[in-house]
């Protein structure tokens, strides 16, 4: 670490452990967004980035002041801990070697520290409201040096070291900016994901103010970033979005989109997943090649089904012992974690999207204003599955992830355990009026 990188990590540190949850929530995110991954020490072999002090920091505070222990394991909490659980173990079955079981727990440790950090830190809609209009303050200085960087190829965070790029890579006469994070793919993520969480804060809590900043805020990182992965989340994010005034009929709109896929299945030359090649003709990138590392995973089922699979090159080349590069992270679980990481993996996101359905019913059903910030939740959750497809996060944009997914179970654990809250106290209520009336 230099002296800007311990600074910066020690400010972080002390802002998490002593101050409130949703100040301690915004040290952590603050540690994304300012600190490189190259800021690290080692401890007998582990690599501490910043980023894990952060959390490390974070999860110490909340078991101290029992944060922690107030999470109840729910539905997403349980298939969180699975997949975490079974990506260790078949990863490391796999290879029988020290190097992989160090580095599988360090990924263990980063999925299970960002999320639980989140879950006990943000406990109900009030908390998630609260933190998310600090967010789009947050970001506003990241956004001016994105924005410096796209325009004049120079990043600020260069200094720190730890990022994928040593120089300014452009296309299209551009400069693709990459800030703190290691690519333009998950910085740019990291914005796209962004904006249909301050769409739902516009939609349904009466913040526009705060939320145009958010909007404009994550406009500008997913633009400065020239990155059609990026691109195709935010478009998502939008289309999600503009499914609310049909938040009541969202059934019949899964039906016809199931439908509408499997139709195109059937009729197109190629299969369904090559939308993504078409999809590439509109936003740029490499389309061809996401749809094509996809089409080989299916083709190869058995190979990676049971254990995983380390030598994914020869799905293009039997003779070859290397590994392709993976930019798909459904792929990339795959081939770590075999059939049973992949199905925890979807498993999470399958009952994400069932617990915000859910809590969003029982909301509207006691006042209508207060669902936007779920809308806003699901339409970030579909954005970060669509953009799943396009790169794996591979660097501190795990914490951001975790940490929504987090948040979409405190928040929607808040709201299904009020009617029951509600209910006992209706109870009681009619108990003592008839016990004083006898």
């Amino acid at each position: 670490m230099n002296v800007v990188g311990i600074t910066l990590t020690l400010i972080c540190a002390m802002i998490i452990f002593a101050g409130s949850r949703h100040a301690a929530a915004l040290g952590v995110l603050a540690a994304v967004c300012y600190i490189t991954q190259g800021q690290q020490i080692n401890v007998a072999g582990f690599h501490f980035t910043a980023i894990r002090i952060a959390l490390l920091t974070g999860i110490v505070r909340c078991f101290l002041r029992g944060e922690l222990k107030a999470v109840q394991l729910g539905p997403i909490d349980k298939a969180l801990i699975g997949y975490a659980l079974s990506m260790l173990c078949i990863y490391t079955l796999r290879e029988r070697t020290s190097e992989a079981f160090v580095y599988l727990l360090g990924c263990t440790y980063d999925i299970l520290l960002s999320y639980f950090v989140f879950r006990s830190l943000i406990t109900s809609l009030a908390d998630a409201t609260e933190y998310f209009q600090g967010v789009a303050f947050l970001i506003l200085p990241l956004v001016a040096l994105m924005m410096m960087e796209s325009l004049t190829g120079n990043n600020v965070f260069r200094m720190m070291g730890g990022q994928g790029w040593d120089e300014a890579v452009f296309r299209e006469g551009r400069a693709r900016s990459v800030a703190s994070f290691r690519g333009p793919h998950t910085a740019g993520i990291f914005g796209a994901t962004l904006f249909p969480i301050f769409g739902g804060l516009w939609l349904g809590y009466g913040r526009r103010q705060v939320a145009v900043i958010g909007l404009v805020a994550t406009v500008l990182i997913t633009f400065a970033t020239n990155s059609s992965g990026p691109l195709l989340a935010f478009l998502s994010g939008i289309l999600a979005l503009a499914f609310w005034p049909l938040k009541e009929q969202m059934q019949t709109v899964r039906r016809g989109i199931v439908v509408t896929l499997v139709t195109l299945h059937l009729t197109m030359k190629a299969p369904v997943w090559y939308l993504f090649s078409k999809m590439s003709d509109l936003t740029g990138g490499d389309g061809w090649t996401r749809s094509f590392v996809l089409d080989r995973a299916i083709y190869n089922f058995q190979e990676w089904a049971l254990l995983g699979t380390t030598y994914t090159s020869r799905w293009l080349d039997p003779t070859s012992k290397g590994q392709l590069d993976l930019t798909d992270s459904y792929v990339a679980t795959a081939a770590s974690g075999g059939l049973l990481g992949l199905t925890f993996y979807i498993l999470i996101m399958v009952r994400g999207f069932r617990s915000l359905g859910v809590a969003m019913q029982l909301t509207r059903e006691r006042n209508g204003e207060t669902d936007g910030l779920l809308w806003g939740l699901g339409a970030a959750l579909f954005a970060h599955v669509v953009g799943l497809f396009s790169v794996s996060y591979f660097d501190q944009m795990h914490v951001p992830w975790w940490g929504m997914l987090a948040i979409i179970a405190s928040v929607t654990a808040g709201v299904l355990n009020e009617p029951a809250n509600n209910g006992v106290e209706e109870i009681e209520d009619v108990t003592q009026a008839e016990a004083s009336t006898t």
